[in-house]
């Protein structure tokens, strides 16, 4: 893959837009990767890849046994790449997510105590701040494991699979495949947290959509976990329904079930309008499906 593409969702009237993002021609770098994580919002797309640096002519052994960079891409919505930002040595980043002023943030995790960094950086690739989500975060509080189904999978923990969401001017860190608290942090630090009253046995999938009133968030249900015969450990997710939340104190406001025995994907909401993709049982073309649940 060379490239990402934004599918922008419009009315039900109107064209919807695809824009292509490439990854093949980046100044200054060679051996680009495929986008390892993506973010969007209404201005800007990131992308995060792994690249050498072009080799110099009077250093290519150098050049050679160098490890590939992290670098943070930075497109305009329409397309146009804006900017290339090396992530600093040593920073083991997982996701990262844009603000509205332009800065950056980082979400990594020291490796020695799983512990989640949250580093803010200009699009120089300066750090201008760093702060931790909570004294005890994902990883290392008491009742991370019971929070997190499939913690002993990977390493990560609840980084593993971390969804940056935008949120006014603010972020959303929506931890996927657990029952952890989504916290809100702006370019200081945290602003607060909110700790879904999601029922029992289910963990989430995926942010679908958010207001100042209505969290929308697909869940997983209750995970399977296995172990082989070398004590390594495995597991699998059912998909579950659709929880709709008070963002103010994480009150349960209703319960949306998909229809049974889909194979579509749901991916987005907006206005009442879901979005799923499927792709064509005959032809492998991707399809896309829409509905709407009333209230």
């Amino acid at each position: 893959m060379c490239c990402i593409v934004l599918h922008s969702l419009k009315n039900a009237t109107d064209a919807a837009d695809d824009v292509s993002f490439s990854t093949r021609s980046v100044p200054g770098y060679t051996d680009v990767s495929p986008p390892v994580q993506y973010f969007a919002n209404d201005r800007n797309v990131a992308a995060l890849v792994e690249a050498n640096p072009s080799p110099n002519p009077l250093e290519q052994n150098k050049a050679a046994d160098s490890p590939q960079m992290k670098l943070v891409l930075i497109y305009d919505r329409k397309g146009p790449l804006q900017h290339v930002v090396p992530v600093p040595v040593g920073i083991d980043i997982k996701t990262v997510g844009l603000y509205r002023s332009g800065d950056i943030l980082v979400v990594a995790m020291d490796q020695a105590t799983r512990a989640g960094r949250f580093i803010v950086m200009d699009t120089e690739g300066n750090v201008k701040n760093e702060f931790l989500p909570f004294d005890n975060d994902y990883n290392t509080k008491k009742n991370a494991r019971a929070m997190q189904p499939l913690a002993a999978v990977g390493d990560a923990g609840a980084f593993l699979s971390m969804q940056v969401v935008p949120y006014g001017n603010n972020l959303l860190l929506f931890p996927k495949m657990t029952s952890h608290a989504i916290v809100e942090v702006n370019e200081q630090g945290v602003v607060h947290s909110t700790q879904l009253q999601l029922p029992r046995g289910y963990t989430l999938s995926s942010f679908l959509s958010a207001s100042p009133s209505s969290w929308k968030i697909k869940t997983f249900a209750k995970a399977e976990t296995w172990k082989d015969v070398n004590g390594t450990s495995y597991g699998t997710l059912m998909d579950g329904p659709v929880f709709e939340f008070n963002p103010s104190d994480g009150s349960l406001i209703r319960r949306i079930d998909m229809p049974k025995d889909s194979t579509a994907r749901l991916v987005c909401e907006h206005n009442g309008d879901y979005t799923a993709l499927t792709t064509d049982a005959k032809t492998g073309r991707l399809q896309m499906l829409k509905g709407y649940i009333p209230r």
